[in-house]
C-alpha cells in the first residue's frame, strides 16, 4: 500500500504556450522517461492565484456601493454574489432540523487562478445587470 502524503509532491509539468503538457526542467524529463510505456499519472491543475484580479474585484465591489448606496459594505455585495453565482450550500441543524444557506469561501486556498477568473466574469456579469452599467468600465478609462 502505498503510504498517504501530507501534501503534494512539487509539480513536473507545465502547460506551455501552444496547450502541450511538458516537463518542467531536465531532471523532470529524466525522471519521465525513466517509467516504462504505459504509465498513468495524476495531474493536478496548480495556477496560484494573484493579487491583481482579486484587488480589482474588491476595487469594483467597493465603487458599486458608493455609487449605489444599495448594499451596506463591499462585503454584504460579496456575500450576496457569492449566492447569486451558485458559491453556497445547505447545512442543516442536527438538533433542530432547520435548513440555512452558507456562502462558500473564495480564499486562495479554496479557488486557484482559474476558478476564481470564471467566478470573477460571473459576478460582474451579475453586477452589471443588478445596476444597469458597466462595473469595469473604469479599467478602460484608466487604459486610455
Amino acid at each position: 500500500m502505498t503510504a498517504k502524503r501530507d501534501k503534494a509532491p512539487a509539480p513536473i509539468a507545465v502547460k506551455d504556450a501552444r496547450g502541450r503538457v511538458s516537463a518542467l526542467t531536465p531532471f523532470d524529463l529524466e525522471l519521465l522517461d525513466g517509467d516504462p510505456p504505459g504509465t498513468e499519472y495524476d495531474l493536478v491543475r496548480r495556477n496560484k492565484r494573484t493579487l491583481p484580479l482579486l484587488r480589482t474585484y474588491w476595487m469594483v465591489l467597493h465603487r458599486v456601493v458608493d455609487a449605489t448606496g444599495r448594499w451596506p459594505s463591499a462585503e454584504h455585495l460579496h456575500d450576496e454574489l457569492k449566492l447569486i453565482c451558485g458559491f453556497r450550500r445547505q447545512v442543516v441543524d442536527m438538533e433542530t432540523g432547520e435548513v440555512a444557506i452558507v456562502v462558500d469561501s473564495i480564499g486562495f486556498e479554496a479557488m486557484d487562478q482559474v476558478e476564481f477568473r470564471r467566478f470573477f466574469d460571473r459576478a460582474t456579469e451579475k453586477l452589471c445587470d443588478a445596476v444597469g452599467y458597466d462595473v469595469l468600465a473604469f479599467l478602460e478609462e484608466r487604459a486610455a
